[in-house]
């Protein structure tokens, strides 16, 4: 089944009642910056906007007409147990805006691309968890946007008391905190040169 890109909301700062079966993230910095997934260690590209560059900023022709980029996906299925990172790119109905994005790539960068494959791992209590407050704590810091289900801990919530509420919708579990350049944030400040997994000859 194909996922579709919902429409910006308002931001849902309240916890869940009970553990939501999904949760899905969009990773959509303001400023186009990547930040890194700790679970993952990788880093994420974002929603990338060529309205949201410095004001002055030089940049090709083609970057100018550049569609929105959507950010990648996180995304946990509490009940399987999985986590997933999809790109919205490489959903069917997104198919004319991946080749518009493709285009434009290539006229900059002299090869197109093309979506990022997607990447599922099946995790233990610890690890989805894990998952769980790391995605919480992404939409806390302003990286992402909650996109599907809701937290068992509001957004607003201090770090101590997001990471107890999250630990008691998974008794028994231990978050992992100890990741090596855990959110760390890469300026994009001009283009998304390395947002799209590129095709073709370097």
């Amino acid at each position: 089944m194909s996922e579709k890109i919902p429409e910006r909301s308002q931001e849902r700062i309240s916890a869940a009642r009970t553990l939501a079966t999904e949760i899905v993230i969009e990773f959509a910095d303001p400023n186009n910056r990547q930040a890194t997934f700790p679970p993952l260690q990788e880093r994420m590209r974002s929603r990338w906007d060529s309205r949201a560059l410095p004001v002055g900023t030089s940049m090709h022709e083609s970057l100018a007409r550049m569609p929105v980029i959507p950010g990648l996906w996180i995304k946990v299925h509490t009940k399987n147990m999985t986590g997933e990172r999809l790109d919205p790119l490489g959903f069917p109905e997104n198919q004319a805006l991946a080749g518009g994005v493709s285009a434009a790539y290539k006229n900059m960068f002299g090869r197109p691309a093309e979506a990022l494959q997607p990447v599922k791992r099946d995790l233990d209590q610890n690890e989805l968890a894990s998952w769980v407050y790391w995605m919480w704590r992404h939409v806390k810091a302003g990286q992402a946007e909650l996109r599907r289900g809701e937290f068992p801990a509001a957004v607003n919530a201090s770090y101590a008391q997001g990471k107890k509420d999250i630990l008691a919708a998974f008794p028994g579990a231990v978050i992992r905190e100890d990741y090596y350049d855990a959110m760390m944030v890469q300026e994009s400040p001009t283009a998304p040169a390395n947002q799209m997994a590129a095709t073709g000859a370097a």
